[in-house]
């Protein structure tokens, strides 16, 4: 549940050891970490599950996390490989309102 990270930690890592090289439990993990205030875990998941199976969620999870360093250039590209990977009006509307802030902000 991502509202938690440390109720939801234990099934993410869990569905780790199962399956290390899944590429949605790495973006769930990841995005678990970042929640956790464990920026770099969650930053080297993310790019572990981008590798693995690009997704327009991995990439903005991504895009939050650089932005959140301050880092606008990055996390600007990452949220162009989410938009050219997303297929909802959710995700595209998620992405929008993240760069409007990076670019309100930057």
């Amino acid at each position: 549940h991502y509202s938690d990270p440390g109720q939801a930690r234990p099934y993410a890592e869990r569905v780790l050891q199962l399956s290390p090289r899944d590429a949605s439990a790495l973006d769930l993990a990841g995005w678990i970490d970042f929640k956790s205030g464990k920026t770099a875990r969650a930053e080297d998941r993310l790019k572990q599950s981008i590798r693995r199976a690009p997704s327009a969620q991995a990439h903005l999870h991504l895009a939050r996390i650089l932005a959140d360093q301050g880092r606008v250039g990055p996390a600007l590209d990452q949220l162009r490989q989410a938009e050219a990977l997303s297929s909802s009006d959710d995700m595209r509307a998620r992405i929008k309102t993240l760069r409007d802030d990076l670019e309100a902000t930057g």
